[in-house]
């Protein structure tokens, strides 16, 4: 009976810890909630009435020296360098604003912050189990991602990525797309009235303004350059068939109409440059890279996983191997 009492009591203030702990992470969030709403209201009358100012400031302004004192707490002084850490705190959209917009505003709650910080190492808050694990657990991220961004700078160089892009060229050989214009009608019978029509020397942009119910009417029925994947294939076989300067003789049903087309110009689409998908490129081998480390780090240890039944669960580079 005492033992239960004893466990009631125990669960009894583990949950009140828990309620003070998650109602102490509110009020946190809730201040600093505060602290940027109220640099938001002193700016947005800024960002309303003189964005594109704003703008333009944020790019030719020079900033400030990085050593310049802007606080002074005690016998610490805080420069523009230690400001510009906090400013990257900010939600975007004030990130993005020239510095001299923000600081009347910025500075005072930066200063704000700061004495909190301080206030919070002389009641050393520091040794508190809570910041420990918190601070364990962000030194453990900064420390990860520092090692495997490092990693990838030695497993994708430039070779590697100029390799990577002629594999894309010919996976992604370059295309011929065409320019044509359109005149879409409900019937068969309207677009070989049509076609009649050009046959007699009509104007094609003429008649696609006047009759064509597609949304390329107004611009003469002109669709621009297309690849024969950008269309349904009954439009993109009859566009393709045709020279430069011919127009389909008979019409051309898909499930949008009837149509007359006319083929403008033919070329062959230019590849991306290597510029163009370095990104996309650097990202596939970088994610190859780590991945293939992951299985390397597996194989070399003593690692066992387990689902969530409690049972073993193959490691990749098990798979792997077992696949060979």
């Amino acid at each position: 009976m005492a033992e239960n009492q004893t466990t009631e009591q125990a669960e009894g203030n583990n949950e009140k810890e828990a309620a003070t702990a998650s109602g102490q992470s509110r009020l946190v969030s809730f201040i600093l909630m505060g602290v940027v709403a109220v640099m938001a209201v002193s700016t947005i009358g800024y960002m309303a009435i003189n964005a594109t100012q704003a703008q333009e400031q944020a790019v030719t302004e020079a900033g400030p020296d990085e050593d310049l004192v802007i606080a002074r707490i005690g016998d610490r002084e805080y420069t523009t360098a230690d400001l510009e850490v906090f400013v990257q705190t900010l939600p975007p959209q004030l990130q993005q604003l020239p510095l001299s917009v923000i600081y009347p505003s910025l500075i005072e709650q930066f200063v704000s912050l700061e004495l909190v910080v301080n206030e919070a190492y002389k009641q050393g808050l520091e040794s508190d189990p809570e910041v420990v694990e918190a601070l364990k657990v962000e030194q453990d991220r900064i420390v990860r991602e520092i090692f495997l961004d490092r990693y990838v700078e030695t497993q994708v160089t430039e070779e590697s990525i100029d390799d990577a892009y002629n594999e894309f060229l010919f996976a992604n050989p370059t295309e011929t797309e065409v320019r044509a214009r359109h005149i879409l009608v409900d019937t068969a019978e309207e677009a070989t009235a049509l076609i009649a029509r050009l046959d007699g020397g009509a104007d094609f942009a003429e008649l696609a303004r006047e009759a064509s119910t597609g949304p390329s009417s107004e611009a003469g029925g002109d669709l621009g350059f297309f690849s024969r994947d950008r269309m349904v294939k009954p439009f993109s076989d009859a566009a393709f068939e045709l020279a430069v300067g011919d127009y389909t003789k008979t019409p051309v049903e898909t499930q949008f109409g009837f149509h007359v087309i006319l083929v403008e110009e033919r070329r062959d689409s230019d590849p991306p440059t290597k510029e163009q998908v370095r990104d996309q490129l650097f990202d596939r081998l970088a994610s190859n890279a780590v991945q293939a480390y992951f299985r390397e780090l597996q194989a070399a240890s003593d690692v066992e996983m387990f689902d969530l039944s409690g049972e073993p669960v193959a490691l990749s580079s098990e798979e792997e191997g077992a696949s060979q």
